[in-house]
């Protein structure tokens, strides 16, 4: 059903480049309303389990370690950018409260 290609891309940007199954998914152009919301993310565990030797089960700070390796790169940015729109925001609006104390 994927070609060997898009098994390894996915794969490439799943595990190095820290994108989560379900947009790489939805990049390639699968409807995940037929596929089903999980699917993505089982079969990349599928692929993933297939390709790499079997290791020890992971400690939950391994485990802690992976996710933030994924998450550190387009995902974080995201976060961060909006962390600091809030940030900001919150700081205008305490600055107009402080301005309507001094009238």
């Amino acid at each position: 059903m994927y070609t060997k290609d898009f098994k390894l891309k996915a794969l490439r940007q799943y595990n190095q480049e820290g994108q989560g199954a379900v947009q790489i998914f939805k990049q390639a152009g699968f409807n995940l309303n037929i596929l089903g919301i999980r699917t993505p993310n089982r079969i990349m565990n599928q692929w993933n389990n297939a390709l790499l030797p079997k290791q020890k089960p992971a400690t939950p700070l391994h485990k802690a370690k992976l996710k933030a390796k994924r998450m550190a790169s387009g995902r974080e940015i995201k976060h961060l950018k909006a962390k600091v729109a809030y940030l900001e925001a919150e700081n205008d609006f305490l600055a107009q409260l402080r301005a309507q104390k001094r009238k």
